[in-house]
């Protein structure tokens, strides 16, 4: 298995299309009030590869594409009482349904921890859904723990 980023190819961008469909499906499922079907476009995924501040590291097992981290550096708000950081996001992160078990999620992790500390980052940091248990007990096996929870009511009746 290699790790290498994305490039502007017609095979990785459909490689990304297709691990996107299967990330959406759970986030379609689980908040179908926040999340709906939808591609992303050439453009999005060109600016995110090309992007000076964020890559696509893709996890490739015997020539295909098996899974892939979406990670951007960041930086904490201008507020006075945050300590300034910058710190790398793990936007997406997935590995395919039938190849998981053999250690290319740990791969991608690794990869996306070297990627922020490569750029100065601090902390990598990341959002994850509440009942996505298994990815939440994945996360922790890598030192990501817990440090605030979002919360939110709904204020129509639909």
């Amino acid at each position: 298995m290699t790790i290498r980023t994305a490039i502007h190819s017609s095979g990785d961008l459909a490689a990304i299309r297709a691990l996107y469909w299967q990330l959406d499906t759970h986030a379609v499922q689980s908040q179908p009030q926040h999340f709906r079907r939808g591609e992303r476009s050439d453009e999005f995924l060109l600016g995110l590869i090309e992007g000076e501040n964020s890559d696509f590291l893709l996890a490739e097992l015997d020539g295909e594409i098996a899974g892939f981290s979406q990670v951007s550096l960041k930086w904490t708000s201008d507020i006075p009482v945050l300590v300034p950081c910058k710190f790398g996001y793990l936007n997406d992160f997935v590995v395919r349904e039938d190849l998981r078990g053999q250690k290319i999620g740990t791969a991608l992790m690794a990869a996306s921890k070297a990627w922020a500390r490569a750029r100065g980052g601090e902390y990598l940091r990341l959002s994850v859904l509440p009942d996505n248990l298994g990815a939440q007990r994945f996360y922790a096996r890598h030192g990501l723990l817990p440090q605030m929870l979002t919360m939110e009511a709904a204020l129509s009746d639909k």
